[in-house]
């Protein structure tokens, strides 16, 4: 009977549990509901609409502000619905779906916010892949442990966001990301957060944009802090000129001669168009191989990033800018599926580099078994770490910028690169820090025989005392474990001896 009793009393437990009424904000934007994550005590709104479908007539324009909607809006389902798109990425970084009614943004807020620091988070993907709904990106654990306010945005693709042609200026993708950062402007607070204490961070095509909004003045408005996570910016924006020589391609392949004609195409044609065009290697531009669409200088973004910055024509913004060790190898692995001879590389650093090719070829010799050894390593310090170095010294004149080196290779890396990615099994690859930086995983950690509990850096979250024995240590994941600091608020550094990383220089490479 007590046995019953028990069984019954359980029952009616886990029955008020899963019962349990969802989240629901009251925010200008309309009413919502989400979900309540248990395990981390945060709620999740998916699929929030900052914006009407960029359809139709919509196409290939500004993107128009999501109306106010009555009733209540269900958003406590994570779909995983991408824009446009031909995805060729890592595993739990593609989209399940794809649609172009993809302008959408998601918030992770723990309960217990209240004026909390937000964080705002534009995925990378080449400008053409990926989106914010995919498990790497779940910003419940950085939410919890952090106690700031998470958001992740999507932003128009490949041709459908950044098409330049004779009628069009491109950048629908950056006009977007705007247009979500006034959407978390008018709205956060309402799930907890302060919109006065907000941080823009991006990660590879993500962090380009945010390069790009940083010199943008109608972007000032829209965040105080940046965090730039392996930054495109050393590959040439976009210009007028390649744009519409792209452009032209594109509508050649989608026999069109007119905006009008490509926005009634299906959008599969628009992307065989766009796969098509951008194979096509433009010798006035011939870094475009590894990144056919990028922001375009034009519209709101006066000029190229590098050179607005090292000019000082750039935000003064508190920020933190940074790389992992071999970001090189992705692109050229990726790109170049053979093994690449000693004489192929000196060829193509010569037609990179002209005249200054010895030099570079001092500084990376060729490989006689396999050149795409030393172009990685080239592509690493060419393409990513010394453009980002450069910009850190030019912005460091007017603020406080950090730099960061991450450096440890996945002890996942099977699961986590999948099959198409092998070379990447021991390398710290492009995008190696996001599983830790959203604290997504739980690893290994061999020289201490224990597992790092949600992804967190630090050797451990207990401590010896005089006393003897081990205790817990109050926060230490939020304290101790986040190399990017007190991210809501980066002007705050920890004392001396307790984090080297993070001394407060200047410029300080951790």
């Amino acid at each position: 009977m007590y046995t019953m009793y028990t069984l019954v009393i359980s029952l009616t437990l886990i029955l008020s549990l899963t019962s349990a009424a969802p989240p629901v904000v009251d925010a200008p934007a309309g009413r919502m509901s989400g979900v309540l994550l248990e395990a981390t005590q945060v709620r999740a709104f998916y699929n929030i609409p900052f914006a009407e479908p960029p359809t139709g007539a919509l196409r290939w324009m500004p993107p128009v502000a999501k109306g106010v909607w009555n009733g209540t809006m269900a958003l406590g389902e994570s779909k995983a619905i991408g824009c446009p798109q031909r995805c060729f990425l890592p595993p739990h970084t593609c989209p399940t779906t794809t649609s172009e009614a993809c302008l959408t943004l998601n918030v992770f807020a723990p309960v217990a916010a209240s004026n909390a620091p937000v964080m705002i988070f534009m995925p990378g993907g080449h400008f053409q892949q990926g989106l914010a709904d995919v498990p790497v990106y779940n910003g419940q654990y950085l939410a919890n442990a952090t106690g700031v306010v998470v958001v992740t945005i999507n932003y128009r693709l490949g041709a459908l966001g950044w098409l330049v042609t004779d009628e069009l200026e491109g950048n629908f993708g950056f006009l977007d990301q705007q247009l979500a950062l006034k959407w978390v402007a008018d709205n956060v607070a309402a799930f907890g957060g302060n919109p006065s204490r907000r941080t823009l961070m991006g990660q590879s095509a993500g962090a380009g944009s945010l390069a790009a909004h940083l010199i943008a003045p109608s972007s000032a408005p829209l965040f105080e802090q940046a965090v730039v996570m392996s930054s495109t910016i050393g590959l040439a924006i976009s210009n007028p000129k390649y744009g519409a020589q792209l452009g032209a391609l594109v509508m050649a392949n989608m026999s069109c001669k007119t905006t009008e004609c490509m926005r009634g195409k299906p959008v599969a044609s628009v992307l065989e168009a766009e796969y098509a065009s951008q194979s096509h290697l433009f010798v006035d531009h011939p870094l475009s191989v590894f990144l056919p669409w990028n922001v375009n200088k034009a519209g709101p973004v006066p000029d190229n990033q590098l050179t607005a910055m090292r000019a000082g024509k750039v935000q003064r913004k508190p920020m933190i800018m940074g790389n992992v060790a071999n970001e090189g190898v992705i692109f050229i692995y990726d790109a170049v599926q053979h093994p690449l001879s000693k004489t192929e590389y000196e060829a193509i650093v010569a037609g990179v580099f002209g005249l200054h090719a010895p030099r570079v070829l001092d500084l990376f010799p060729g490989n006689v078994i396999d050149s795409r050894v030393p172009m990685s390593h080239l592509a690493t310090y060419y393409v990513m770490i010394c453009p980002q170095r450069y910009a850190m010294e030019a912005m460091a004149q007017n603020a406080p910028v950090y730099a960061y080196l991450f450096d440890h290779p996945w002890s996942f890396a099977r699961s986590g690169w999948g099959a198409n990615y092998t070379f990447c099994f021991h390398q710290v690859c492009h995008g190696s820090g996001l599983p830790f930086m959203f604290s997504v995983v739980r690893g290994p950690q061999p020289e201490l025989g224990a597992i790092r509990p949600i992804g967190c850096l630090a050797p451990a979250s207990r401590s010896s005392s005089s006393e003897g024995g081990i205790h817990p240590v109050d926060n230490f994941a939020a304290t101790a474990c986040d190399y990017f600091d007190s991210i809501g608020s980066i002007g705050y550094q920890h004392g001396e001896g307790k984090l080297d990383a993070f001394l407060p220089d200047s410029i300080h490479t951790a």
